[in-house]
């Protein structure tokens, strides 16, 4: 868990509330709260800013987690959770199990999306929203979802959360079969990391 590299996003393209994060395999993608509206950014591998639109969707406080499936990006502000295309157009749209549904992974080996806010247990949906899987958060504050195809342990869900006497994030994960949490990394060891969302990907490593 040694941080290989650090992205100034936020004064990249002038927005200090960055929050959901993915990666294409080519180029990196940003939410953030914008300056008149919520927005989504995209840099490229030399952290060039090389697109930005207005997030899709309804919510005032913008998209909190992304995830990506290889064809489109999802993503939740509110009710409704939203599956866009690199153009920022809606490709599908439904109603979600909470609100809001703050934060979201896609699983690819079941082809399903995980959702949850901050309180509420953790499920999975299919692309079109029919609920699938629901797991107990065990009293966790959830900031992240995360999924991991090739985790050793066979826990490939993995959760950020905040300790509630603490503060500071911290990284769990989770056997989807059995819905035991694995505790992996306090952050306070890094100076007391705040963090506000997760991604995981095998498509870069420098």
């Amino acid at each position: 868990w040694e941080i290989r590299s650090e992205i100034p996003v936020g004064s990249i393209v002038d927005d200090n509330q960055i929050r959901g994060t993915a990666y294409d395999g080519e180029n990196y993608w940003f939410a953030g709260r914008g300056e008149n509206a919520p927005m989504i950014y995209v840099l490229n591998s030399e952290l060039e800013l090389i697109n930005q639109f207005e997030q899709p969707g309804n919510s005032r406080r913008g998209i909190r987690d992304l995830a990506w499936d290889g064809e489109l990006f999802w993503g939740s502000g509110d009710g409704e959770v939203i599956g866009f295309n690199s153009d920022g157009e809606v490709l599908s749209q439904w109603e979600g199990p909470f609100n809001p549904n703050s934060f979201i992974a896609w699983d690819n080996e079941r082809d399903l999306l995980w959702i949850c806010s901050t309180l509420s247990n953790i499920v999975a949906c299919d692309r079109n929203g029919e609920l699938q899987i629901s797991i107990n958060q065990n009293s966790h504050r959830i900031y992240g979802l995360a999924y991991r195809q090739d985790d050793p342990d066979d826990c490939p869900l993995y959760v950020l959360h905040k300790k509630q006497e603490m503060g500071f994030s911290s990284m769990s994960k989770v056997n989807v079969e059995t819905g035991e949490f694995i505790f992996i990394r306090d952050f306070t060891e890094s100076g007391g990391m705040d963090l506000d969302g997760a991604f995981i990907t095998q498509d870069y490593d420098r």
